[in-house]
């Protein structure tokens, strides 16, 4: 993942913006649990049937960073009540 948003990064023109949809990141405490009861079926699906890798949900926080992105806005999607199972990241090329 840090490649290819390295990659991704590199056709952007400075002050371009990249946005990504994905799964939320792991989190903590009970959030974290849920989030992986979620998760990991849908990733050994996924790689069962040969759309995906199996790898473990993303730092996006820190590989925006890396990337050469600033972190303009990041939202988190759920259940009403419930914990973030997808966020949406918004990111500026620096």
């Amino acid at each position: 993942m840090r490649w290819a948003l390295r990659r991704l990064v590199n056709w952007l023109r400075p002050g371009g913006c990249l946005f990504v949809a994905v799964f939320a990141e792991p989190g903590r405490g009970a959030a974290r649990w849920l989030r992986s009861a979620y998760y990991t079926p849908i990733a050994a699906l996924g790689s069962a049937l040969g759309l995906a890798a199996r790898h473990p949900l993303y730092d996006y926080a820190a590989y925006f960073g890396e990337a050469g992105l600033e972190c303009v806005a990041r939202r988190g999607f759920g259940p009403p009540g419930g914990p973030e199972l997808y966020a949406c990241w918004v990111g500026v090329r620096r």
